[in-house]
């Protein structure tokens, strides 16, 4: 069963297939598959060692936590989700 991840990345890849981009690469002479920079980089350690702390107002957070029951995801998972999708929306200010 494909990961939640997994399944993000797959819906992106489509969304951007429809605009024209080229996301899936072809399989290397080493029959590796090339991997994006976003899951380089999100995939380079799956030691997890960072804390992130934030302030939300007491409605907003209500809301994302039902909404997050709804899909059975954790609070966690659906930050994480937001970060990665964050870090391949804005991918091209770390090719400076």
């Amino acid at each position: 069963m494909p990961s939640l991840l997994d399944k993000v990345n797959e819906q992106e890849a489509l969304n951007e297939a429809k605009n024209g981009k080229k996301l899936y690469t072809k399989f290397s002479n080493s029959s590796e598959k090339k991997e994006h920079a976003v899951n380089k980089i999100t995939h380079t350690s799956t030691k997890k060692n960072k804390m992130v702390s934030l302030k939300v107002n007491d409605e907003a957070y209500r809301q994302f936590t039902e909404i997050n029951k709804i899909q059975g995801l954790s609070n966690n998972s659906a930050t994480n989700m937001l970060i990665n999708r964050y870090i391949r929306d804005h991918r091209e200010l770390l090719n400076v």
